[in-house]
């Protein structure tokens, strides 16, 4: 699968460092939501759609700041 074919941007580690607070605060209850599920589940399926659901919020939320 080529960088063009992924569903979400790809972030590199300079953006994810300097979103880490925003990324953190905007996407809380995502987050919470995917921790929760994953320390409960072992099946990695049982949590794919909170999993897309964290990843569409952090994707959006970095262009709210102008990157």
């Amino acid at each position: 699968m080529g960088e063009e074919d992924m569903p979400f941007p790809s972030a590199t580690r300079d953006v994810l460092i300097s979103t880490a607070k925003l990324l953190g605060s905007s996407c809380v209850d995502e987050n919470l939501a995917f921790t929760k599920c994953k320390a409960e589940n072992s099946d990695p399926e049982a949590c794919m759609k909170l999993g897309v659901a964290v990843l569409e919020c952090t994707s959006k939320a970095p262009r709210g700041c102008g990157l």
